[in-house]
C-alpha cells in the first residue's frame, strides 16, 4: 500500500475529461473532485470498509459519480489500484430498497466522519460536506449536459 502522498500525484487527465464531457463541471474543479476520489480510494482500501457501507449522507455522491467514471476506464483503474494498494478496489453498489433506521444511519455517518477527520483530516472532511451541499441529486441531475 503506498501512502496517501504518493497517491496523490496520480493524474488521469482522461478520466477529468470524461466526467466535464458528462457534467456542467469546468475542468480544474472536476480535477479536485478527481484528486478527492483517489482520497476517498486510499481510505477505502486502507481496510477502513465503514466507507464501503452504504453512504449515510449525500455528501460523496460527487466523489462517487467521478468514481463511476475512473472505472469506465478499466485498465487504467485496474493498474492504478493494482500499482497503489496491490489489489482491485471494488465498488458495491447500494440499494435503496433497504430499509435504514435513522439512528443507525446518523450513527454510521458520525463513524464515516471520524474516520475521514482521523486519516484525512478535518479539511478534506469539511470539503466533502461542502460537495454534499453544492452536489444534491437534483444538482448533479442538472448538471448532465444533454447529448
Amino acid at each position: 500500500m503506498k501512502s496517501l502522498n504518493s497517491i496523490l500525484t496520480y493524474k488521469n487527465d482522461n478520466v477529468v475529461h470524461k466526467f466535464v464531457e458528462k457534467y456542467n463541471i469546468p475542468f480544474e474543479e472536476s480535477n479536485d473532485i478527481f484528486t478527492e476520489t483517489l482520497k476517498w480510494l486510499w481510505l477505502s482500501a486502507n481496510g477502513k470498509n465503514l466507507l464501503q457501507e452504504k453512504i449515510a449522507k449525500s455528501s460523496f455522491l460527487i466523489i462517487d459519480k467521478m468514481w463511476h467514471t475512473f472505472l469506465l476506464f478499466t485498465k487504467d483503474y485496474a493498474s492504478f489500484c493494482q500499482t497503489n494498494f496491490g489489489e482491485f478496489v471494488h465498488h458495491v453498489p447500494s440499494f435503496n430498497n433497504t430499509p435504514t433506521i435513522l439512528t443507525s444511519y446518523k450513527a454510521l455517518y458520525k463513524k464515516q466522519l471520524l474516520l475521514i477527520i482521523n486519516n484525512l483530516g478535518e479539511s478534506t472532511m469539511l470539503k466533502w460536506e461542502s460537495y454534499g451541499t453544492k452536489y444534491t441529486k437534483k444538482s448533479i441531475h442538472q448538471l448532465l449536459k444533454s447529448k
